[in-house]
């Protein structure tokens, strides 16, 4: 952890591993993927309040960037090039041990062709924090080509805007997606009679929000403006 005002930064792993994709949890938890030096596989580890869970890996299957949920542990999984989706349920106070998650993984197959630069870009589109939702897990998906909302425990696919890059889902249900050449608002699940709802041309990311408006990143060729859209404007301002 970088602290904001400039003192050394805290290691929050430090051994003779690769240790890379961490994500913190809303209780806290630290998520991680690890890997020893001489192997190319990550195993994924999640320090709890209830102690340190590992999830199961099968021969030859990678692990990538992790989301903790309130109710579970999300990651994307590469193994011979089949990507894949997984959701791990568990709750606050329960404990589970790498056999008893096994059985209880959930799985999406997402791509019979993925790389692990396709696993990266399905999860950085939204970041770990806002990633899990109560519709599901928040991510670009690399076939479809679209942000989507994937709900483990019912199987199903929700697919935002076409061309849709990053997402931003409200406290109404509603979301915020980024097109390459607008940035939109639509209901979720999709009215199939209505289109998204315009907010301002150009590409712009939501990267938060606070009592005076939406935070967006508009990324330029060498560039990337800051700026705040506040209710009821349809231009973004300095942020």
């Amino acid at each position: 952890l970088a602290p904001w005002d400039g003192a050394e930064p805290t290691w929050l792993v430090k051994d003779a591993n690769v240790n890379a994709f961490a994500a913190i949890g809303p209780r806290g938890e630290l998520a991680w993927c690890r890997s020893a030096t001489d192997q190319s596989e990550f195993d994924l580890v999640v320090e709890r309040p209830e102690g340190r869970l590992e999830l199961p890996r099968r021969a030859g299957e990678s692990w990538m960037m992790p989301v903790v949920a309130r109710d579970g542990v999300y990651a994307a999984s590469i193994r011979d090039g089949v990507l894949e989706l997984a959701f791990l349920p568990i709750r606050p106070g329960q404990t589970m041990n790498r056999a008893e998650a096994e059985p209880a993984l959930l799985r999406q197959r997402i791509s019979l062709r993925g790389t692990t630069r396709n696993a990266y870009q399905m999860m950085v589109a939204s970041g770990p924090d806002r990633a899990a939702t109560p519709q599901g897990l928040l991510l670009f998906h690399p076939e479809l080509r679209r942000m989507t909302l994937w709900n483990p425990r019912n199987e199903s696919m929700t697919l935002l805007a076409p061309g849709s890059v990053a997402a931003w889902m409200q406290s109404d249900g509603s979301a915020i997606a980024s097109l390459p050449d607008r940035l939109v608002m639509q209901e979720v699940p999709p009215d199939p009679g209505m289109a998204p709802l315009q907010l301002i041309p150009g590409l712009w990311i939501v990267r938060g929000t606070d009592a005076e408006g939406t935070l967006l990143a508009g990324p330029g060729p060498d560039n990337c403006r800051i700026s705040r859209l506040r209710p009821g404007s349809t231009t973004p301002g300095p942020g």
